[in-house]
């Protein structure tokens, strides 16, 4: 039987888990499991700890390590960003923010689909992954089909509509069977 914690895993498997600053494939300063820091403000109220030091940072080594991650290329992958860094974030506070943001798109996810708390527990996870990698808007926007399909709790078609281009095929695969799954059983919590 699936939980939230398998989710979390999964999440940190398809986002990874990053301590350092890097860009994501749209180019936004970002750390941890898919956290964006739109600003140098964002992210100096992290606690970053020095590499080097095991300190903790301030908030110019912070603005530091977000300017120059911030003039590398975007579309790497995360790693090609740290030699540009020299601060890392605990696991904790990943662990912290990703609880966070899970429960920042549960939030938004129910304003979208009023139901979302009644949907079974691997359709839930299902939208969230699809949250954090479209956001809730363009989730409902580039997805239509598949908003109508979770709209209707008809999760077969719903899994036939998940599919992203731009994610691992795994990931896809990932989506598709929690969907076949939701239309399986109805599991709550």
């Amino acid at each position: 039987m699936a939980t939230w914690d398998d989710f979390k895993k999964e999440i940190k498997i398809s986002e990874n888990e990053i301590s350092h600053m890097y860009l994501d494939t749209e180019g936004y300063v970002t750390v941890g499991v898919g956290n964006k820091l739109s600003n140098v403000a964002e992210s100096q109220k992290l606690s970053f700890v020095n590499r080097l030091t095991n300190q903790l940072a301030t908030k110019d080594e912070i603005k530091a390590d977000f300017e120059s991650v911030k003039r590398q290329p975007k579309g790497q992958i995360a790693a090609k960003y740290k030699p540009f860094t020299k601060l890392d974030l605990p696991i904790d506070l990943i662990n912290n923010l990703l609880d966070t943001r899970i429960e920042e798109f549960k939030s938004q996810l129910v304003l979208k689909f009023p139901k979302f708390n009644s949907y079974p527990l691997t359709a839930r996870f299902a939208l969230l992954d699809m949250a954090f990698n479209l956001g809730t808007e363009g989730l409902v926007l580039k997805f239509p089909n598949f908003k109508k399909a979770i709209e209707a709790e008809d999760w077969n078609k719903a899994a036939k509509e998940s599919n992203r281009p731009q994610v691992s095929t795994a990931r896809n695969g990932t989506v598709k069977k929690w969907l076949e799954e939701a239309g399986q059983n109805n599991i709550l919590d």
